[in-house]
């Protein structure tokens, strides 16, 4: 393709399963796609930036950051995105014990971190031994109508839209209700639950349900006419295989997703991509009718998740979004390795568009500078259209 194109026209392009001039790149548009604090203060200083810096934490207990625009345009990135401004109704308690730091959210979940631990953990699910009555009656959830979480949103996505060529993600930070559930319940709780009584958590997962529509609603409100892609969440799989089984997925689940994803559908007119780490093949026709039209990070080195079966299989109907593998390349890889990964996925998932690159999930502590930018550059190297790889 000789002309080029701008970012915005690249990744729609990309996104309506055409192909741009060359396969766009994401690096830190949402908070499932982002990079760890310490790995970020590694990258700052290997592209020589100077002066004092105060982290932006798209994802406070992940550690995960928003790069500066100055280090995006450095790395040539081609999306940017948007989500919710802090509450203004809520003030969240902290406190530390010994050499551990503690918060309590909004739900009356309350975290830990150590101060050797890099990134914060669940110490106490509030509803793990609960009864179905204490359930029902439970009523720690965040507001959904929080005056302070679209605030300044619209300005925000105007300013994207009309003053730069980048494309504009919604990271509407919500998704399956399995998370936001086993957050207050435990993993195991939820699943036991899910399997044998389920009447007992469908009153939390009801309620997270309609939390999410309420804040989708809220925001797409603000960003209707700037957002070129909606990112939501709800992790369902393992290294090795679904956190539940298809049946039960579609027993319980799916009909809470359907809902979900097809009212975001409704209100936004958007392509909507949802992340889910882990072996998730088995239930990407679930997905596609639920109405998702992506699926983000694409976990490689998870179970069955083939790059060339994927695209063989769903490329057509799902966008892939992510792909470059952060459990051992980019971690641990070479140079050469890293171009490699980056020419693979390339060559797998690109052909025909519907391919954004990034990293698998958010970039970790121990991933070197010069990997994140060589996977970049590999991009540019390797994704011009017609791909040739």
């Amino acid at each position: 393709m000789e002309n080029k194109m701008t970012s915005r026209q690249r990744v729609v392009t990309a996104l309506n399963h055409k192909e741009p001039d060359r396969v766009p790149v994401d690096f830190g548009s949402s908070h499932n796609c982002s990079i760890h604090l310490d790995a970020y203060l590694n990258l700052r200083k290997y592209l020589g930036l100077k002066g004092c810096y105060n982290p932006e934490f798209i994802s406070f207990f992940d550690q995960c950051v928003r790069p500066e625009e100055e280090v995006l345009e450095k790395l040539d990135i081609d999306m940017r995105g948007l989500n919710y401004s802090p509450p203004k109704d809520f003030v969240e308690k902290s406190w530390r014990e010994d050499d551990r730091e503690f918060r309590e959210d909004a739900y009356g979940v309350i975290w830990e971190k150590p101060d050797h631990v890099g990134i914060w953990d669940i110490a106490k699910y509030p509803l793990e031994n609960a009864s179905a009555e204490e359930i029902r009656k439970y009523s720690k959830y965040a507001n959904p109508e929080d005056r302070g979480l679209t605030e300044g949103l619209k300005e925000r996505g105007r300013k994207l839209f009309e003053e730069t060529d980048y494309a504009i993600v919604a990271d509407i930070q919500a998704g399956s209700v399995i998370e936001a559930v086993w957050f207050l319940t435990g993993l195991v709780r939820y699943l036991m639950d899910m399997a044998c009584e389920p009447e007992n958590i469908q009153p939390l997962c009801d309620r997270i349900n309609e939390i999410y529509k309420i804040m989708s609603k809220r925001m797409m409100a603000e960003l209707e006419a700037y957002a070129q892609v909606i990112a939501a969440n709800g992790d369902l799989g393992t290294q090795e295989s679904l956190l539940i089984s298809p049946v039960l997925y579609r027993q319980f689940l799916k009909p809470y997703e359907a809902d979900f994803y097809g009212y975001l559908k409704k209100i936004s007119g958007v392509p909507v991509v949802r992340h889910s780490c882990g072996s998730i093949m088995e239930i990407l026709p679930d997905f596609i009718e639920c109405g998702i039209d992506g699926i983000h990070p694409i976990q490689v080195s998870a179970k069955g998740m083939d790059t060339r079966a994927l695209k063989e299989k769903f490329g057509s109907k799902l966008i892939f979004w992510g792909g470059i593998d952060t459990h051992k390349v980019l971690p641990y890889g070479s140079k050469r390795e890293v171009r490699d990964e980056v020419r693979r996925r390339i060559r797998d998932l690109a052909p025909g568009g519907g391919y954004i690159l990034g990293a698998v999930h958010n970039i970790q502590a121990e991933v070197p500078p010069q990997n994140v930018c060589t996977m970049f550059e590999a991009a540019k190297e390797f994704g011009a259209y017609p791909i040739n790889c």
